[in-house]
């Protein structure tokens, strides 16, 4: 969440008040899977999440920005269980694997959402039949799967499935947590996955272990403050190097309600206490909605001791903002232009939904990289704040480089929110790329919300203008000047291209000259360039009846763009066909 200063003082204030935004917002979609616990939930591509069985057969996708959940109609599917676990593999596909049908179950099956189709897979090797395991997504389009019990007991075999290669292969580690069911288990960025308690026996365990991919070890983490022992609770990725847990036992017959945060890089977890949070449960399940360093997880189901429900819950939107900036795909040329533009794409920040309907309007900022000039020439600017909604001319982002040496800000245009994934402007540019150098502009795109002062920014990207469209030719005429010697030539100025816009930049003119009426105009017979609209050509050769001299012009704009030649003049002021 990006704040002007003034809104992080206040945040402030407010925290010392013992303050804490709420993070979890039940959803209420058309439909529905039906109330259920044990089922498995995984993300899918897009913002979209995967869920299937929980003591039945059923295929459901949620997409996040319609809220809306859709039973799909796969021509085969895995039989009707539970227990099972399911992962993201890369692309908009899924990976289910073992669970209970009536009894332990070994099988892999991949979901193409693309295809709506579940293909099982016939790996050369794989894990023992299992249920209660925990399964993650590890990077690539491979996942890691730990623990579970099957007919000998508790497990603590490490397994990580390639979808490309079809190869469940066993990892042999010389550390890993104790044989437990009933885990949780989420990725956490790069090559690794956490993992959070479970049941090893008596009593429940809250260890936090990581596994990384590219080592091969697990290593147990020592945080100075963990959850309490539990199983049966969920987890899943926020972004960057974090992970949210929720629910479960804590004790026998004991269910909690409690949310907690894991931060990979401080080893620290945070209890995330709101005002609204879902109520107690165990058996419900949580999925990502990205792994792209921003996601809003998503929790259906679950049973509270009494009953199961069919509630569908999103965290994030409080104090673990993780959605809000647009992102920027591409800064390109416009095409047959007259440069000065570049085309700037962004996908939406995904609070710009009807799930939300936060985002009012993006702006575009262009980066002005001449500190010392813009302080200069307009000294007033010097210590504007970061977002003055009064006049948003010029800002200056946090991080100032110190004096003068500040990243100034310039707006350049505003699009209004419409719920699209993707948005596209024309900005402008100071100047286009030419022989001498191409030049690139750096821009960043803002997602405003109702409050002016909370507003989202997109990670800057850069890019650069080209003038693609050729000047249309000039108009050439000569007269004798008062000596016989000189000739000269005046020619009409060009202002547009041959497409009818505007030239935009300079045009300089290049004058050739040669005695063969129909010559090729090149370096050979180059007379000068000049930005000029006359010339005055002195030669031995002008006045002479023995030589006829013959001229045209080509125009060049900025873009180093050429127009065709003028029409072909002669010394003796004919105008050639």
């Amino acid at each position: 969440m990006k704040k002007s200063s003034t809104a992080l003082l206040m945040s402030l204030i407010l925290t010392s008040a013992s303050f804490s935004a709420d993070d979890w917002t039940q959803q209420f979609p058309p439909s529905s899977p039906s109330a259920r616990e044990d089922h498995a939930m995984a993300y899918i591509g897009g913002d979209q999440v995967l869920l299937f069985g929980g003591y039945d057969d059923e295929t459901w996708i949620y997409d996040l920005s319609a809220n809306a959940w859709t039973q799909k109609s796969p021509v085969s599917s895995p039989s009707s269980r539970h227990y099972h676990a399911m992962a993201y593999i890369g692309g908009d596909r899924a990976i289910l694997f073992g669970g209970n049908d009536g009894a332990f179950d070994d099988e892999t099956w991949i979901y193409d959402l693309s295809d709506d189709y579940w293909t099982q897979k016939y790996p050369s090797s794989s894990p023992s039949a299992r249920d209660f395991h925990a399964m993650a997504y590890i990077g690539g389009d491979q996942v890691v799967l730990f623990g579970g019990q099957d007919g000998s007991g508790l497990d603590d075999e490490t397994w990580i499935y390639d979808a490309n290669d079809n190869t469940w292969t066993q990892q042999f580690p010389f550390f890993s947590p104790s044989p437990r069911r009933r885990t949780a288990m989420a990725y956490i960025g790069g090559d690794q996955v956490a993992l959070f308690g479970g049941y090893e026996g008596s009593p429940y365990d809250n260890e936090t272990w990581l596994y990384d991919l590219s080592a091969g070890t697990w290593t147990l983490k020592t945080p100075s403050e963990s959850p309490p022992s539990r199983e049966y609770h969920a987890m899943a990725y926020i972004g960057g190097d974090q992970v949210m847990l929720f629910g479960g036992f804590v004790a026998v017959g004991v269910i909690v309600n409690e949310t907690w945060i894991y931060d990979l890089s401080n080893d620290n977890w945070t209890q995330d206490v709101d005002t609204i949070q879902p109520y107690k449960r165990w058996g419900h399940k949580i999925a990502e909605t990205s792994f792209e360093n921003l996601s809003y997880p998503v929790m259906f189901g679950g049973f509270d001791g009494w009953v199961p429900n069919n509630e569908t819950w999103i965290f994030g939107e409080g104090d673990y903002l993780i959605l809000g900036p647009p992102s920027i795909d591409t800064i390109s040329d416009v095409p047959y232009d007259q440069g000065r533009q570049v085309a700037i794409l962004w996908q939406r920040s995904l609070l710009d939904s009807p799930v939300w309907e936060k985002i009012t309007h993006y702006t575009i900022w262009r980066l002005y990289p001449y500190g010392n000039m813009i302080t200069t020439l307009y000294p007033e600017w010097d210590r504007k704040s970061p977002y003055n909604p009064d006049q948003p001319v010029y800002r200056i982002l946090p991080g100032e480089k110190g004096g003068d040496q500040r990243d100034y800000w310039q707006l350049v245009g505003t699009v209004n929110a419409h719920f699209f994934d993707e948005y596209a402007y024309f900005a402008p540019t100071v100047e286009d790329s030419s022989s001498s150098g191409i030049p690139y502009f750096t821009f960043l795109v803002s997602a405003h919300t109702t409050d002016p002062f909370v507003f989202y920014d997109s990670e800057p990207d850069s890019g650069y203008s080209v003038d693609n469209v050729n000047p249309a030719p000039t108009q050439l005429q000569v007269q004798l000047a008062g000596e016989t010697s000189i000739l000269s030539l005046h020619w009409t100025q060009v202002t547009m291209g041959v497409n009818g816009s505007p030239e935009l930049g300079a045009i300089s003119y290049r004058i050739h000259s040669d005695t063969y009426p129909y010559f090729i105009p090149g370096p050979g017979n180059l007379l000068t360039t000049t930005s000029s609209l006359f010339y005055d050509h002195t030669d031995s050769g002008v006045g002479d009846p023995t030589i006829d001299l013959y001229y045209v012009i080509i125009a060049t704009d900025a873009g180093d763009n050429e127009s065709v030649p003028s029409n072909r003049v002669g010394e003796i002021d004919f105008l050639l066909p």
